[in-house]
């Protein structure tokens, strides 16, 4: 650092950065700014990008995410002591962007409110073979094995990925013990 700031909070504004988000699905593009210093905290995805002494004008972010969740994480980032509302309908969406975007504590939150909501998200026409491997092993993990043969999956969108997470789980415990 130069070591030129004045005090607190008056170079917020200078070490605002610009992220430009394209929503390829509704054709939009939309710019939003956040401070340096929030995005590496909540974001780590973003340390590649901000590390080292590059001017931030000189920095061109651009990430391809649905327009209305990335304002949410914005929101999110900005009032962390209360957040937005998290709903079966958003948060698959959520979540997938969090885990892209390394923000660790919101997959936390989103894991857990779709343990507690699965039901209400399997019953939304949402494609729920988005989830990758690590974030259905997470998932998997909060649930026991009874709680998933209680899910109401009639078509099967979730649980018997579940139940492979939990059975691999499970089996690597068993290696773990053996391997004792």
């Amino acid at each position: 650092g130069s070591g030129s700031g004045s005090g607190s909070g008056s170079g917020s504004a200078d070490d605002a950065i610009v992220i430009h988000v394209r929503d390829d699905v509704r054709r939009i593009n939309r710019d939003f700014h956040c401070s340096k210093d929030l995005l590496l905290r909540h974001m780590r995805y973003f340390q590649a990008y901000l590390n080292g002494d590059t001017r931030y004008e000189d920095i061109d972010i651009s990430v391809h995410c649905d327009v209305h969740i990335f304002e949410w994480l914005m929101e999110y980032i900005h009032q962390p002591e209360s957040p937005p509302f998290l709903d079966a309908s958003s948060v698959i969406s959520i979540v997938i962007s969090a885990d892209f975007l390394q923000m660790a504590e919101l997959v936390r939150v989103c894991l857990l409110f779709l343990k507690h909501n699965a039901n209400d998200v399997i019953k939304l026409p949402i494609d729920l073979s988005c989830l990758n491997d690590k974030l259905l092993g997470a998932l998997a993990s909060l649930f026991t094995a009874d709680e998933i043969e209680r899910l109401r999956d009639k078509k099967e969108k979730l649980a018997p990925r579940l139940y492979q997470k939990k059975l691999e789980e499970l089996l690597n415990g068993e290696a773990e013990a053996l391997h004792k």
